[in-house]
Protein backbone atom coordinates (compact mmCIF):
# COMPACT_ATOMS: atom_id res chain seq x y z
CA UNK A 1 0.00 0.00 0.00
CA UNK A 2 2.82 2.37 0.85
CA UNK A 3 4.52 1.70 -2.50
CA UNK A 4 1.24 2.46 -4.32
CA UNK A 5 0.94 5.72 -2.39
CA UNK A 6 4.51 6.72 -3.31
CA UNK A 7 3.85 5.88 -6.97
CA UNK A 8 0.71 7.98 -7.00
CA UNK A 9 2.62 10.83 -5.35
CA UNK A 10 5.38 10.63 -7.98
CA UNK A 11 2.81 10.49 -10.78
CA UNK A 12 1.04 13.50 -9.36
CA UNK A 13 4.34 15.40 -9.10
CA UNK A 14 5.02 14.76 -12.79
CA UNK A 15 1.53 16.03 -13.58
CA UNK A 16 2.33 19.16 -11.60
CA UNK A 17 5.49 19.70 -13.66
CA UNK A 18 3.59 19.30 -16.91
CA UNK A 19 0.87 21.68 -15.78
CA UNK A 20 3.44 24.25 -14.77
CA UNK A 21 5.45 24.17 -17.95
CA UNK A 22 2.86 23.54 -20.61
CA UNK A 23 -0.41 25.18 -19.48
CA UNK A 24 -1.51 28.50 -20.91
CA UNK A 25 -0.05 31.41 -18.99
CA UNK A 26 -3.45 33.11 -18.70
CA UNK A 27 -4.98 30.19 -16.78
CA UNK A 28 -2.86 30.48 -13.66
CA UNK A 29 -5.01 30.37 -10.53
CA UNK A 30 -4.80 33.30 -8.20
CA UNK A 31 -3.05 35.48 -10.77
CA UNK A 32 -4.65 38.68 -11.97
CA UNK A 33 -4.27 39.53 -15.66
CA UNK A 34 -1.40 41.89 -15.97
CA UNK A 35 0.02 44.09 -18.67
CA UNK A 36 3.45 42.86 -19.75
CA UNK A 37 4.54 46.40 -20.46
CA UNK A 38 3.60 47.41 -16.94
CA UNK A 39 5.66 44.54 -15.57
CA UNK A 40 8.65 45.59 -17.63
CA UNK A 41 8.40 49.17 -16.37
CA UNK A 42 7.85 48.16 -12.74
CA UNK A 43 4.34 49.71 -12.62
CA UNK A 44 1.66 48.12 -10.48
CA UNK A 45 -1.94 47.60 -11.77
CA UNK A 46 -3.21 50.18 -9.26
CA UNK A 47 -0.81 52.78 -10.61
CA UNK A 48 -1.97 52.00 -14.16
CA UNK A 49 -5.61 52.45 -13.14
CA UNK A 50 -4.88 55.74 -11.40
CA UNK A 51 -2.98 57.02 -14.42
CA UNK A 52 -5.83 56.18 -16.79
CA UNK A 53 -8.41 57.84 -14.54
CA UNK A 54 -6.61 61.18 -14.42
CA UNK A 55 -8.07 63.76 -16.83
CA UNK A 56 -5.09 66.07 -16.86
CA UNK A 57 -1.62 65.93 -15.44
CA UNK A 58 0.88 68.74 -15.14
CA UNK A 59 3.82 68.53 -17.52
CA UNK A 60 6.08 70.51 -15.22
CA UNK A 61 9.19 68.62 -14.14
CA UNK A 62 9.18 68.38 -10.38
CA UNK A 63 12.48 68.22 -8.55
CA UNK A 64 12.56 66.54 -5.15
CA UNK A 65 13.72 68.53 -2.17
CA UNK A 66 17.36 68.37 -1.18
CA UNK A 67 16.44 66.40 1.92
CA UNK A 68 14.40 63.78 0.09
CA UNK A 69 16.74 63.52 -2.87
CA UNK A 70 18.92 60.97 -1.13
CA UNK A 71 15.98 58.83 -0.12
CA UNK A 72 14.54 58.24 -3.57
CA UNK A 73 15.12 54.53 -3.57
CA UNK A 74 12.10 53.53 -5.63
CA UNK A 75 13.19 50.51 -7.59
CA UNK A 76 11.93 50.03 -11.15
CA UNK A 77 13.38 46.59 -11.76
CA UNK A 78 13.09 45.38 -15.31
CA UNK A 79 12.01 41.82 -15.90
CA UNK A 80 14.80 41.53 -18.47
CA UNK A 81 17.46 42.20 -15.85
CA UNK A 82 19.84 39.33 -15.22
CA UNK A 83 19.38 39.78 -11.48
CA UNK A 84 15.58 39.93 -11.63
CA UNK A 85 13.96 37.55 -9.13
CA UNK A 86 10.35 36.68 -10.01
CA UNK A 87 7.77 37.16 -7.29
CA UNK A 88 5.46 34.45 -8.65
CA UNK A 89 5.29 31.63 -11.18
CA UNK A 90 3.92 33.76 -14.00
CA UNK A 91 6.79 36.24 -13.83
CA UNK A 92 9.28 33.36 -13.89
CA UNK A 93 7.77 31.96 -17.09
CA UNK A 94 7.67 35.42 -18.71
CA UNK A 95 11.32 36.20 -17.95
CA UNK A 96 14.12 35.73 -20.51
CA UNK A 97 15.58 33.06 -18.19
CA UNK A 98 12.48 30.88 -18.47
CA UNK A 99 14.54 27.78 -19.31
CA UNK A 100 16.66 28.16 -16.18
CA UNK A 101 13.61 28.63 -13.96
CA UNK A 102 11.95 25.56 -15.53
CA UNK A 103 15.06 23.53 -14.81
CA UNK A 104 15.04 24.76 -11.22
CA UNK A 105 11.38 23.71 -10.85
CA UNK A 106 12.21 20.25 -12.21
CA UNK A 107 15.08 19.84 -9.76
CA UNK A 108 12.93 20.95 -6.83
CA UNK A 109 10.10 18.52 -7.54
CA UNK A 110 12.53 15.68 -8.24
CA UNK A 111 14.14 16.34 -4.86
CA UNK A 112 10.73 16.04 -3.19
CA UNK A 113 10.07 12.78 -5.03
CA UNK A 114 13.42 11.32 -4.01
CA UNK A 115 13.06 12.50 -0.44
CA UNK A 116 9.45 11.39 0.02
CA UNK A 117 8.47 14.77 1.41
CA UNK A 118 4.72 14.18 1.24
CA UNK A 119 1.99 11.71 0.42
CA UNK A 120 -1.27 12.65 -1.28
CA UNK A 121 -4.51 12.17 0.63
CA UNK A 122 -8.17 12.90 0.09
CA UNK A 123 -8.95 16.31 1.47
CA UNK A 124 -11.40 16.69 4.33
CA UNK A 125 -13.07 19.76 5.73
CA UNK A 126 -12.21 18.68 9.24
CA UNK A 127 -8.46 18.75 8.52
CA UNK A 128 -6.54 21.92 9.30
CA UNK A 129 -4.45 22.63 6.20
CA UNK A 130 -1.89 25.26 5.28
CA UNK A 131 -1.17 26.68 1.85
CA UNK A 132 1.98 26.66 -0.29
CA UNK A 133 3.60 28.75 -3.02
CA UNK A 134 6.62 28.95 -5.29
CA UNK A 135 9.58 31.16 -4.36
CA UNK A 136 12.37 32.00 -6.80
CA UNK A 137 15.85 33.11 -5.83
CA UNK A 138 19.13 33.81 -7.62
CA UNK A 139 22.30 32.75 -5.82
CA UNK A 140 25.13 35.18 -6.56
CA UNK A 141 28.89 34.94 -6.37
CA UNK A 142 31.33 37.29 -4.69
CA UNK A 143 31.21 39.72 -7.63
CA UNK A 144 27.40 39.76 -7.71
CA UNK A 145 26.99 37.66 -10.87
CA UNK A 146 24.30 34.93 -10.87
CA UNK A 147 25.72 31.45 -10.37
CA UNK A 148 22.58 29.42 -9.63
CA UNK A 149 18.82 29.75 -10.15
CA UNK A 150 16.73 28.29 -7.34
CA UNK A 151 13.02 27.45 -7.20
CA UNK A 152 11.53 26.44 -3.86
CA UNK A 153 8.10 25.04 -3.07
CA UNK A 154 7.51 26.53 0.36
CA UNK A 155 4.78 26.07 2.92
CA UNK A 156 2.91 29.12 4.19
CA UNK A 157 4.04 28.73 7.77
CA UNK A 158 2.24 31.85 8.95
CA UNK A 159 -0.94 29.75 8.89
CA UNK A 160 0.46 27.30 11.46
CA UNK A 161 -0.99 27.25 14.97
CA UNK A 162 1.41 27.22 17.92
CA UNK A 163 1.05 24.14 20.10
CA UNK A 164 -0.67 22.17 17.32
CA UNK A 165 1.46 22.51 14.20
CA UNK A 166 4.71 23.33 16.01
CA UNK A 167 6.23 23.75 19.46
CA UNK A 168 9.91 24.80 19.41
CA UNK A 169 11.53 26.70 16.55
CA UNK A 170 14.99 27.71 17.81
CA UNK A 171 17.97 26.43 15.81
CA UNK A 172 21.55 27.64 16.51
CA UNK A 173 24.09 28.50 13.83
CA UNK A 174 27.83 29.01 14.10
CA UNK A 175 28.90 32.50 15.13
CA UNK A 176 30.97 34.49 12.66
CA UNK A 177 33.57 34.99 15.38
CA UNK A 178 33.74 31.23 16.03
CA UNK A 179 34.25 30.51 12.34
CA UNK A 180 37.00 33.12 12.09
CA UNK A 181 38.83 31.80 15.17
CA UNK A 182 38.66 28.19 13.98
CA UNK A 183 39.96 29.19 10.55
CA UNK A 184 42.87 31.04 12.15
CA UNK A 185 43.67 28.01 14.32
CA UNK A 186 43.55 25.70 11.28
CA UNK A 187 45.82 28.06 9.35
CA UNK A 188 48.33 28.15 12.20
CA UNK A 189 48.52 24.34 12.09
CA UNK A 190 48.62 24.12 8.30
CA UNK A 191 45.42 22.04 8.09
CA UNK A 192 43.23 21.25 5.12
CA UNK A 193 40.27 23.66 4.82
CA UNK A 194 37.40 22.65 2.55
CA UNK A 195 33.82 23.69 2.08
CA UNK A 196 30.65 21.65 1.44
CA UNK A 197 27.00 22.50 0.94
CA UNK A 198 23.94 20.39 1.74
CA UNK A 199 21.45 20.23 -1.13
CA UNK A 200 17.78 20.73 -0.20
CA UNK A 201 18.83 21.21 3.40
CA UNK A 202 15.49 21.61 5.12
CA UNK A 203 14.00 18.57 3.40
CA UNK A 204 16.15 16.30 5.57
CA UNK A 205 14.45 17.09 8.86
CA UNK A 206 11.96 14.72 10.49
CA UNK A 207 8.58 16.14 11.51
CA UNK A 208 7.09 15.23 14.87
CA UNK A 209 3.77 16.96 14.15
CA UNK A 210 1.08 15.95 11.66
CA UNK A 211 0.77 18.73 9.10
CA UNK A 212 -1.50 18.84 6.04
CA UNK A 213 -0.78 21.13 3.10
CA UNK A 214 -2.53 22.06 -0.14
CA UNK A 215 -0.32 21.98 -3.23
CA UNK A 216 -0.25 25.08 -5.46
CA UNK A 217 -3.07 25.12 -8.00
CA UNK A 218 -1.61 25.68 -11.47
CA UNK A 219 -4.81 26.28 -13.42
CA UNK A 220 -8.48 26.84 -12.75
CA UNK A 221 -9.59 23.42 -13.97
CA UNK A 222 -7.15 21.46 -11.79
CA UNK A 223 -8.68 20.10 -8.56
CA UNK A 224 -7.18 21.05 -5.24
CA UNK A 225 -4.67 18.46 -3.98
CA UNK A 226 -3.99 17.90 -0.29
CA UNK A 227 -0.94 16.12 1.06
CA UNK A 228 0.36 15.03 4.43
CA UNK A 229 3.93 16.15 5.07
CA UNK A 230 6.28 13.32 6.02
CA UNK A 231 9.44 15.46 6.04
CA UNK A 232 10.10 19.06 6.88
CA UNK A 233 9.53 21.65 4.16
CA UNK A 234 10.75 25.18 3.52
CA UNK A 235 8.50 27.75 5.14
CA UNK A 236 7.45 25.73 8.19
CA UNK A 237 8.08 27.35 11.53
CA UNK A 238 10.04 24.39 12.90
CA UNK A 239 12.00 23.59 9.74
CA UNK A 240 15.31 25.03 10.99
CA UNK A 241 15.12 23.15 14.27
CA UNK A 242 14.24 19.87 12.53
CA UNK A 243 17.33 20.17 10.35
CA UNK A 244 19.56 21.06 13.28
CA UNK A 245 18.37 18.05 15.32
CA UNK A 246 18.95 15.74 12.37
CA UNK A 247 22.48 17.06 11.76
CA UNK A 248 23.30 17.15 15.49
CA UNK A 249 22.32 13.48 15.90
CA UNK A 250 24.43 12.58 12.85
CA UNK A 251 27.60 14.08 14.30
CA UNK A 252 27.04 12.53 17.71
CA UNK A 253 26.56 9.08 16.15
CA UNK A 254 29.93 9.49 14.43
CA UNK A 255 31.77 10.29 17.70
CA UNK A 256 31.95 14.06 17.21
CA UNK A 257 31.78 16.37 20.22
CA UNK A 258 29.71 19.54 20.28
CA UNK A 259 31.55 22.66 21.37
CA UNK A 260 30.17 24.07 24.65
CA UNK A 261 30.57 27.72 23.68
CA UNK A 262 29.08 27.27 20.19
CA UNK A 263 26.50 24.57 19.53
CA UNK A 264 27.26 24.50 15.78
CA UNK A 265 30.97 23.67 16.06
CA UNK A 266 31.78 19.93 16.09
CA UNK A 267 35.15 18.38 16.90
CA UNK A 268 36.59 14.88 16.38
CA UNK A 269 39.93 14.14 17.98
CA UNK A 270 41.68 10.75 18.02
CA UNK A 271 45.10 9.33 17.19
CA UNK A 272 44.70 9.56 13.42
CA UNK A 273 42.14 12.28 12.82
CA UNK A 274 41.67 15.85 14.02
CA UNK A 275 38.58 17.37 12.44
CA UNK A 276 36.68 20.61 13.15
CA UNK A 277 33.37 21.33 11.40
CA UNK A 278 31.65 24.72 11.50
CA UNK A 279 28.00 24.61 10.41
CA UNK A 280 26.05 27.66 9.27
CA UNK A 281 22.61 26.30 8.26
CA UNK A 282 23.57 24.36 5.10
CA UNK A 283 27.17 25.58 4.72
CA UNK A 284 29.88 23.42 6.25
CA UNK A 285 33.50 24.47 6.68
CA UNK A 286 35.70 21.41 7.20
CA UNK A 287 39.11 21.75 8.85
CA UNK A 288 41.23 18.61 9.17
CA UNK A 289 44.87 17.81 9.87
CA UNK A 290 45.28 15.43 6.89
CA UNK A 291 43.70 14.88 3.50
CA UNK A 292 42.56 11.40 4.57
CA UNK A 293 40.69 12.89 7.54
CA UNK A 294 38.95 15.34 5.21
CA UNK A 295 38.00 12.53 2.85
CA UNK A 296 36.66 10.45 5.76
CA UNK A 297 34.24 13.20 6.76
CA UNK A 298 33.16 13.75 3.16
CA UNK A 299 32.43 10.04 2.75
CA UNK A 300 30.19 9.79 5.81
CA UNK A 301 28.39 13.00 4.86
CA UNK A 302 27.76 11.73 1.32
CA UNK A 303 26.36 8.50 2.73
CA UNK A 304 23.85 10.43 4.88
CA UNK A 305 22.96 13.53 2.82
CA UNK A 306 23.00 14.82 -0.73
CA UNK A 307 26.13 16.98 -0.63
CA UNK A 308 27.74 19.48 -2.99
CA UNK A 309 31.54 19.55 -2.95
CA UNK A 310 32.88 23.07 -3.28
CA UNK A 311 36.59 22.29 -2.93
CA UNK A 312 39.05 24.45 -0.99
CA UNK A 313 37.45 27.36 0.81
CA UNK A 314 37.40 30.64 -1.10
CA UNK A 315 34.06 32.37 -0.45
CA UNK A 316 31.64 31.87 2.41
CA UNK A 317 28.91 34.05 3.96
CA UNK A 318 29.87 37.04 1.79
CA UNK A 319 33.48 36.79 2.97
CA UNK A 320 36.34 36.31 0.51
CA UNK A 321 38.89 33.91 1.98
CA UNK A 322 42.35 33.44 0.49
CA UNK A 323 44.20 30.55 2.09
CA UNK A 324 47.77 29.45 1.35
CA UNK A 325 48.27 26.15 3.15
CA UNK A 326 52.00 25.89 2.40
CA UNK A 327 52.85 29.37 3.73
CA UNK A 328 50.16 29.19 6.45
CA UNK A 329 48.63 32.52 5.51
CA UNK A 330 44.92 33.32 5.43
CA UNK A 331 43.27 36.57 4.37
CA UNK A 332 39.69 37.74 5.01
CA UNK A 333 38.06 40.54 3.02
CA UNK A 334 34.63 41.72 1.87
CA UNK A 335 35.34 43.77 -1.21
CA UNK A 336 32.48 42.19 -3.15
CA UNK A 337 30.02 42.69 -0.31
CA UNK A 338 31.03 46.35 0.08
CA UNK A 339 30.54 46.91 -3.65
CA UNK A 340 27.03 45.48 -3.34
CA UNK A 341 26.23 47.86 -0.47
CA UNK A 342 27.52 50.88 -2.41
CA UNK A 343 25.42 49.99 -5.45
CA UNK A 344 22.35 49.25 -3.36
CA UNK A 345 22.41 52.68 -1.74
CA UNK A 346 23.52 54.55 -4.86
CA UNK A 347 26.97 55.41 -3.50
CA UNK A 348 29.12 53.54 -6.02
CA UNK A 349 30.40 56.77 -7.58
CA UNK A 350 30.83 58.77 -4.37
CA UNK A 351 34.06 60.46 -3.28
CA UNK A 352 35.93 58.52 -0.58
CA UNK A 353 36.80 59.90 2.84
CA UNK A 354 39.72 59.06 5.09
CA UNK A 355 37.74 58.48 8.33
CA UNK A 356 34.39 56.77 9.03
CA UNK A 357 33.17 59.45 11.48
CA UNK A 358 33.82 63.09 12.25
CA UNK A 359 32.96 63.04 15.95
CA UNK A 360 30.22 62.50 18.50
CA UNK A 361 29.20 66.04 19.32
CA UNK A 362 26.81 66.37 16.35
CA UNK A 363 24.98 63.07 17.00
CA UNK A 364 22.17 62.95 19.52
CA UNK A 365 18.47 62.11 19.80
CA UNK A 366 17.64 65.79 20.15
CA UNK A 367 19.33 66.90 16.97
CA UNK A 368 16.74 67.91 14.39
CA UNK A 369 14.06 66.07 16.33
CA UNK A 370 10.81 66.01 14.40
CA UNK A 371 12.63 66.56 11.10
CA UNK A 372 12.80 62.87 10.30
CA UNK A 373 12.34 61.53 6.78
CA UNK A 374 11.77 58.09 5.36
CA UNK A 375 15.37 57.12 4.69
CA UNK A 376 16.34 53.39 4.42
CA UNK A 377 18.33 53.96 7.59
CA UNK A 378 17.66 50.61 9.23
CA UNK A 379 18.64 48.68 6.14
CA UNK A 380 21.88 50.61 5.76
CA UNK A 381 22.90 50.20 9.41
CA UNK A 382 22.13 46.48 9.26
CA UNK A 383 24.34 46.07 6.19
CA UNK A 384 27.16 48.00 7.84
CA UNK A 385 26.86 45.98 11.05
CA UNK A 386 27.40 42.74 9.17
CA UNK A 387 30.58 44.12 7.59
CA UNK A 388 31.80 45.33 10.99
CA UNK A 389 31.18 41.90 12.54
CA UNK A 390 32.93 39.93 9.79
CA UNK A 391 36.07 41.81 8.74
CA UNK A 392 35.80 45.59 9.13
CA UNK A 393 36.42 46.29 12.80
CA UNK A 394 37.50 49.82 11.85
CA UNK A 395 33.84 50.80 11.42
CA UNK A 396 32.55 48.98 14.54
CA UNK A 397 32.46 52.04 16.76
CA UNK A 398 30.82 54.31 14.18
CA UNK A 399 28.22 51.67 13.25
CA UNK A 400 27.42 50.94 16.88
CA UNK A 401 26.94 54.63 17.60
CA UNK A 402 24.58 55.14 14.65
CA UNK A 403 22.58 52.02 15.55
CA UNK A 404 21.30 53.87 18.64
CA UNK A 405 19.14 56.15 16.48
CA UNK A 406 17.14 53.54 14.58
CA UNK A 407 13.84 54.69 16.05
CA UNK A 408 14.19 58.37 15.19
CA UNK A 409 16.90 58.99 12.59
CA UNK A 410 17.37 62.50 11.33
CA UNK A 411 19.07 63.80 8.16
CA UNK A 412 22.17 64.33 10.30
CA UNK A 413 22.29 60.63 11.17
CA UNK A 414 21.69 59.67 7.56
CA UNK A 415 24.58 61.90 6.49
CA UNK A 416 26.83 60.27 9.10
CA UNK A 417 25.85 56.81 7.83
CA UNK A 418 26.68 57.83 4.27
CA UNK A 419 30.10 58.99 5.48
CA UNK A 420 30.82 55.38 6.52
CA UNK A 421 29.95 54.31 2.98
CA UNK A 422 32.35 56.92 1.61
CA UNK A 423 35.03 55.56 3.91
CA UNK A 424 34.37 52.00 2.71
CA UNK A 425 34.53 53.23 -0.87
CA UNK A 426 38.17 54.18 -0.42
CA UNK A 427 39.13 51.20 1.75
CA UNK A 428 37.12 48.34 0.20
CA UNK A 429 40.28 46.31 -0.40
CA UNK A 430 41.25 46.25 3.28
CA UNK A 431 40.93 43.03 5.26
CA UNK A 432 42.48 40.80 7.91
CA UNK A 433 45.61 38.77 7.21
CA UNK A 434 46.96 36.10 9.54
CA UNK A 435 50.39 34.50 9.17
CA UNK A 436 51.45 31.66 11.41
CA UNK A 437 54.33 33.30 13.23
CA UNK A 438 53.01 33.22 16.77
CA UNK A 439 49.85 31.90 18.39
CA UNK A 440 50.07 34.08 21.49
CA UNK A 441 46.78 35.55 22.62
CA UNK A 442 46.49 39.15 23.83
CA UNK A 443 43.47 41.06 25.11
CA UNK A 444 43.04 44.83 24.94
CA UNK A 445 40.09 46.49 26.70
CA UNK A 446 39.15 50.14 26.87
CA UNK A 447 36.19 52.14 28.22
CA UNK A 448 35.51 55.85 28.34
CA UNK A 449 33.74 57.78 31.07
CA UNK A 450 30.15 58.85 30.32
CA UNK A 451 31.02 60.37 26.96
CA UNK A 452 27.51 60.33 25.53
CA UNK A 453 25.98 63.76 26.22
CA UNK A 454 22.46 62.44 25.63
CA UNK A 455 22.14 59.73 28.27
CA UNK A 456 25.58 59.80 29.93
CA UNK A 457 26.37 56.26 28.92
CA UNK A 458 29.88 54.98 28.44
CA UNK A 459 31.37 53.23 25.44
CA UNK A 460 33.40 50.09 25.93
CA UNK A 461 35.24 47.83 23.55
CA UNK A 462 37.77 45.04 23.38
CA UNK A 463 40.10 43.38 20.89
CA UNK A 464 41.55 39.87 21.13
CA UNK A 465 44.72 39.24 19.15
CA UNK A 466 45.87 35.79 18.07
CA UNK A 467 49.37 36.29 16.87
CA UNK A 468 49.39 39.34 14.62
CA UNK A 469 45.70 39.47 13.70
CA UNK A 470 42.59 40.62 15.51
CA UNK A 471 40.37 37.56 15.98
CA UNK A 472 37.65 39.02 18.22
CA UNK A 473 36.37 42.54 18.71
CA UNK A 474 33.32 44.40 19.89
CA UNK A 475 32.23 47.97 20.55
CA UNK A 476 29.15 48.61 22.61
CA UNK A 477 27.27 51.29 24.45
CA UNK A 478 26.96 50.41 28.09
CA UNK A 479 25.88 52.05 31.33
CA UNK A 480 28.89 52.21 33.63
CA UNK A 481 27.91 55.13 35.89
CA UNK A 482 25.20 57.69 35.73
CA UNK A 483 26.67 61.17 35.75
CA UNK A 484 24.83 62.26 38.87
CA UNK A 485 25.74 59.06 40.67
CA UNK A 486 29.36 59.61 39.75
CA UNK A 487 29.30 63.09 41.24
CA UNK A 488 27.66 61.76 44.39
CA UNK A 489 30.29 59.06 44.81
CA UNK A 490 33.12 61.50 44.24
CA UNK A 491 31.95 63.89 46.92
CA UNK A 492 30.87 61.26 49.41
Amino acid sequence: MQEEGNKSSIKSSHMIIDSILHENEDTFCGEEPCDETAIREGISPNEMEMASSCLRRSQRIRRPSSILRDSSFKCNVSIESKNFEPSNLKEALLSPHKAKWEEAIHLELEAHQKNGTWELIKGSERQQTIGSKWVFKIKKGSNGTPIKYKARLVAQGFQQIAGIDFTETYAPTALIASIRIELIKACAQGWEIHQMDVKTTFLNGELNEEIYMTLPKMNKEEPTQTCRLKKSLYGLRQVGRCWYIRLHDFFLRNNFTCCKSDQSIYVLCNKDKHIIVAVYVDDMIIMANTFSATQYLKDILNAEFDMEHMGAISFCLWIDILYNQDKRVIHFSQQGYISQILERFHMASCYPTSTPMEGLSHLSDFHNKGDTVNFPYRSLIGSLMYASICTRLDISFATNKLSQFLENPSPTHWKAAKRILKYLKGTSDLGLTFQASSSDMRLHVDVDWASDPTDWKSFSGYCVFIGNVVALWEARNKIVWHYQQQRWNIWH
